[in-house]
């Protein structure tokens, strides 16, 4: 298998975790009252990418990320928006 094609097969055996960890992120910010100005398909679709792409790499190479991986590329790793500002309200 080609490293694209398990990169492929590895997001789609996430997808329903990935998506399902975003949704309970966005229900954990509205019970906390910190969803004022934020816009739930904006957050849930930053968190489910956030999650795919943390899920993907921890299957494909655990703890020993490569630097650089072609088919992983697309992942970003920072936190996103909703994220970073949940969690400096909630300090």
């Amino acid at each position: 298998m080609k490293d694209e094609q398990y990169t492929s097969l590895l997001i789609e055996l996430n997808r329903a975790t990935a998506l399902g960890w975003a949704q309970d992120s966005w229900q954990s910010i509205k019970k906390r009252g910190l969803d004022g100005g934020l816009d739930s398909v904006v957050v849930i679709r930053q968190m489910f990418n956030y999650n795919l792409g943390k899920l993907v790499k921890k299957d494909r190479f655990g703890k020993d990320l490569p630097t650089t991986s072609p088919s992983l590329s697309r992942f970003d790793s920072a936190k996103p928006e909703a994220l970073r500002y949940a969690l400096n309200k909630s300090v």
